[in-house]
Order: structure tokens, then C-alpha cells, then sequence
């Protein structure tokens, strides 16, 4: 009697170390969750130097106010030149493929340009 009281309360606190309020799994979500809230400060504490930097380009600098002006406002200096580049494609294709593709491959020369062939 007394070993089985000894195996159940061995049990009972095996079952507390792995599945109870601040058991193993709780410990790891936990470790977990400081992990990735670790990576979120990093990432925010670089945001926040970067930040600091404008603020103190804002406050002593012109050249970042004029950067500003010309990114969001679209700021042209007097005698300046706008010019807008297009990332759109250069290259226009038809809807419907040539019937003879293999014309297409070819290099062109003198012979292919004359139409030597006698018609039906």
C-alpha cells in the first residue's frame, strides 16, 4: 500500500513538472513568447534611432526639410528640370502569336525579304 502511494504521488507530481500552472510546456510558450517579443523591440529600437536621426536633421539641418519637401511634396527648385522615369515594360506584346515562329528565329537576310515563290 505504501508503494502505491509512493507511485501515485510520483505521478501526481510528474504530471505537475510537465502539464500544471507553471509546468515545463508553460515555461517553453513563455520563453517563446519573450523570444519574439525581443526580436519586436529590436526591430522597433532601430526604428526609433532612425527616427530620432531625422528628428534631429528636421531640427538643425534645412537638407533634410528640403529632402522631405522634394520626396512628399514634390518640391522643384527654380531652373530645375523635372524628369520622371517609368518602370513600366518596354516591350509591348500581341495578344495572338505569329502562325510562323521559326521565320522568327531566323537571321534575315537579302534572300528570305524576296518573295521568289509562285503563287497557286
Amino acid at each position: 500500500m505504501l508503494i502505491a502511494c509512493a507511485i501515485l504521488a510520483v505521478l501526481l507530481l510528474q504530471y505537475q513538472y510537465w502539464r500544471g500552472e507553471f509546468g515545463y510546456f508553460q515555461l517553453e510558450e513563455l520563453k517563446s513568447q519573450v523570444r519574439r517579443q525581443e526580436a519586436i523591440n529590436k526591430r522597433q529600437e532601430y526604428i526609433n534611432h532612425a527616427l530620432q536621426a531625422d528628428i534631429s536633421d528636421l531640427k538643425f539641418g534645412t537638407s533634410a526639410i528640403e529632402e522631405h519637401a522634394r520626396m512628399d511634396l514634390g518640391f522643384i527648385k527654380p531652373g530645375e528640370t523635372f524628369v520622371q522615369v517609368s518602370v513600366a515594360s518596354s516591350v509591348v506584346y500581341d495578344d495572338e502569336p505569329s502562325a510562323d515562329t521559326s521565320v522568327a528565329n531566323e537571321p534575315i537576310d537579302e534572300d528570305t525579304l524576296t518573295d521568289d515563290k509562285p503563287e497557286n
